[in-house]
């Protein structure tokens, strides 16, 4: 069985907001054309309760001018050719993304602790 759930940016938005992330474990895999972003409920982390998995991407661009390794989530950008993932604290990722771009929130399989 294929199942899809789908929602809207608004409830995405209430399931990440708030959720911390080290900008190093942030990945954007060229060839599949995916990026991963790890996200806990603690700043202190663990960062890797949750998955951000965005796919059809196609370029990344990384503006940090705070330059502190850890970030909230707190908003995400949707338009016709790109997303915008935003922290309150000076860092912007946004990803320019194909007509196939799809995200997806999972529960990290490899964290037992959630």
């Amino acid at each position: 069985m294929n199942l899809r759930i789908l929602i809207d940016r608004f409830t995405l938005l209430d399931l990440v907001h708030d959720r911390w992330f080290a900008l190093e474990s942030f990945t954007f895999d060229r060839e599949k054309q995916e990026v991963q972003l790890f996200l806990g409920e603690r700043r202190k982390g663990p960062y890797d309760e949750k998955i951000l998995k965005i796919t059809d991407v196609l370029d990344v661009e990384i503006d940090d001018k705070a330059q502190i390794g850890i970030y909230d989530l707190a908003d995400i950008q949707i338009a016709a050719s790109s997303i915008r993932l935003e922290s309150a604290m000076s860092l912007v990722i946004t990803l320019t993304i194909g007509d196939s771009c799809e995200i997806s929130l999972i529960q990290n399989p490899g964290n037992h602790g959630s």
